[in-house]
């Protein structure tokens, strides 16, 4: 669906050609037509996107600054998995 979406691969990309606000307006229209979508009608996405420069944008408001740093996460029956904090 994302993948597809030439107008979300171009402001991934290269974010540089896009105004700010635009790009902002673009990818939160494409959260919310998910999130809308009849597939998850009764379920709430949280969205997390990256661009090749590093901008975050996300379908939430973080409690706090988002950085693109890994760290790794145990969990209780001692499996690891690489989390973007």
């Amino acid at each position: 669906m994302l993948s597809q979406d030439e107008s979300l691969i171009q402001i991934m990309h290269d974010p540089d050609k896009t105004d700010p606000f635009e790009r902002k307006k673009v990818i939160e229209s494409k959260m919310f037509g998910i999130n809308n979508s009849f597939f998850f009608h009764q379920t709430e996405l949280y969205f997390r996107f990256t661009d090749r420069k590093g901008n975050v944008y996300t379908s939430y408001a973080p409690n706090g600054q988002l950085t693109n740093e890994q760290r790794q996460v145990r969990y209780r029956c001692g499996t690891q998995r690489l989390l973007l904090r």
